[in-house]
């Protein structure tokens, strides 16, 4: 896959300088692909890529219906716009537990002493996972991981200011507020705790389609 990557040009866009340092150091090898520093309301593109995507990052956004309208104008008709957020479903333990405590306390402290208080729920997650806490296909997929990964999606979780964890009709209206409401296509697949939702371009910019997917 890495090879096929190599002929493909593309721009890779963040507004934190040390996020952007982290891509150019990754993407190194990737002469065609860009990393520019940019917000993601104020993308400077129109009909420019066939595939925009947003990972792990619309979520966390105060805007981000203005987010994927950007999105959408910065891509080519026909093209494909991909966002990948949290589902609400198989997540509301969290939502109980954690949220709170990150609104109230974790977004509040610097990011160092986030990172060492993490060690502490990781530790109790990675050892109620080899005990057989895997009654969801979430829980399985987390026992696969290392300690340093399994500790790298703790991490994420504690972090943000804003953290939305978004049912699958809330993703199905954001995509269509942001096409006029055209298009009801429904392709859904209801597992974890994923959700991506696409919505393509015609060529006079009308919604040909919508798709959400729970992966």
């Amino acid at each position: 896959m890495a090879d096929e990557l190599r002929g493909l040009s593309g721009v890779a866009v963040d507004i934190d300088d040390r996020s952007l340092a982290a891509a150019r150091r990754t993407l190194a090898s990737y002469t065609a692909l860009k990393v520019q520093k940019c917000s993601a309301y104020e993308l400077p593109w129109t009909d420019e890529f066939d595939i925009t995507f947003s990972i792990g990052v619309i979520h966390h956004l105060e805007f981000p219906g203005a987010a994927l309208k950007a999105m959408l104008k910065a891509t080519k008709p026909a093209g494909y716009v991909a966002i990948w957020v949290y589902g609400r479903e198989n997540n509301r333990w969290l939502l109980w537990g954690l949220d709170p405590a990150r609104k109230i306390l974790f977004s509040r402290m610097a990011i160092s002493w986030v990172h060492a208080i993490s060690l502490l729920p990781t530790a109790l997650l990675w050892l109620l996972l080899r005990c057989g806490l895997d009654r969801i296909e979430y829980f399985r997929l987390l026992g696969t991981l290392s300690f340093a990964h399994l500790r790298s999606f703790v991490f994420d979780q504690m972090l943000p200011r804003i953290a939305n964890y978004w049912s699958r009709n809330e993703v199905e209206a954001l995509a269509r507020s942001r096409t006029g409401g055209r298009g009801n296509r429904a392709d859904v697949s209801t597992r974890v705790r994923l959700r991506i939702g696409g919505v393509r371009k015609s060529s006079n910019n009308k919604t040909l389609g919508q798709s959400v997917k729970v992966v």
